[in-house]
């Protein structure tokens, strides 16, 4: 009877040790739940100070150990916060500005790595989708790799103006 009770008790231990340490696996793999602050900001004086574009996509790359610790929603705040996402905006065919986003933010293509992306969006489109640009923005440079939220109007702004 005692070999039955020491056997039942340690299989719960070990059953609660392997429930717990699932669900807080991507809290140590990353721990940084706060979105990146890009130190250097379209406006700033040491924005204005950069003489090149390419010297404004450095200042704007965020480093490694930073994007690695980043959580995916922290990492999703981040990338929709890139100081040159405005140049998504430059090119008439949206998949040409998504490529071109993905091409010079790390922040984006680290973004799109991630196994948890989808989830992600799920939880932020709702959050913006207030602001039709932010919105559409996120899911062109995402796309193909997330489907569209359903049930969640991407800009209801849009969505008013059709029904009238």
């Amino acid at each position: 009877m005692k070999v039955h009770f020491f056997t039942r008790a340690l299989l719960f231990i070990c059953t609660l040790v392997l429930l717990l340490g699932a669900t807080s696996l991507d809290a140590h793999r990353y721990p940084l739940r706060e979105a990146y602050d890009y130190p250097v900001r379209p406006g700033s004086q040491e924005w204005t100070d950069l003489s090149s574009i390419q010297d404004r996509r450095d200042a704007c790359r965020v480093p490694r150990r930073v994007l690695d610790g980043l959580s995916t929603q922290a990492l999703l705040e981040t990338a929709a916060d890139y100081p040159l996402l405005e140049e998504f905006h430059l090119f008439t065919d949206p998949n040409e500005g998504a490529m071109h986003i993905r091409r010079i933010s790390n922040v984006w293509r680290e973004l799109l790595r991630r196994d948890d992306l989808q989830a992600a969006v799920d939880q932020y489109i709702p959050l913006v989708s207030g602001d039709c640009d932010a919105a559409m923005s996120i899911i062109s440079i995402c796309s193909p790799q997330i489907v569209l939220p359903k049930n969640v109007p991407l800009c209801p702004a849009l969505s008013a103006a059709a029904e009238t």
